[in-house]
């Protein structure tokens, strides 16, 4: 994928880990530890932080990541 079309998928997941639908939250969980998407990580940690403990296991993985 080239850096711009990267860096537009990753704004994408960044905005869907706010969709109230939990598999669409979650997929963009994935989807940004599928492309270790560094300039994500904030914005995963916050999602971490407002979420139970199950969705916020998954979001930490994928910052450890």
């Amino acid at each position: 994928v080239e850096t711009r079309e990267r860096t537009q998928i990753v704004e994408a997941l960044v905005e869907l880990l706010r969709d109230p639908v939990y598999q669409v939250a979650i997929s963009a969980v994935i989807g940004l530890e599928t492309l270790e998407a560094d300039s994500a990580i904030a914005a995963l940690e916050a999602y971490a932080r407002g979420k139970v403990r199950q969705e916020a296991v998954v979001a930490r993985r994928a910052v450890d990541r």
